[in-house]
């Protein structure tokens, strides 16, 4: 869940434009994504300017199969929780680009 401001159906939040469910909202909000639509991709630092969105591994929850990231978005200083299948190429300290896949639920008012 992330708080949003909405816009020609766009959501604009930590994870910078997500395009939304509703193209008519407007306006303040929390929107969701499902974890299959956030892809996580280790980066470089010669790669930071290709990402979309930059953040910081500041924790993992391994957890069996899924793991809990909780990532600091490096433009804004939020911190967030993503849950993805656990993986060994991630670790603390890592930076990541996130990838939205989709279209962000918008939450009702």
């Amino acid at each position: 869940m992330l708080t949003a401001q909405l816009g020609t159906g766009l959501a604009h939040c930590a994870l910078g434009q997500v395009k939304v469910d509703n193209p008519h909202r407007r306006g303040e909000a929390r929107i969701m994504l499902r974890p299959e639509q956030i892809t996580l991709t280790p980066l470089r630092p010669e790669q930071y300017n290709a990402a979309s969105c930059l953040a910081k591994v500041i924790a993992i929850d391994f957890a069996g199969f899924i793991s809990t990231l909780t990532l600091q978005i490096i433009s804004s200083g939020e911190t967030i929780e993503i849950k993805t299948i656990s993986r060994e190429d991630l670790h603390v300290g890592l930076t990541v680009g996130l990838d939205i896949m989709g279209q962000a639920h918008i939450f009702a008012e």
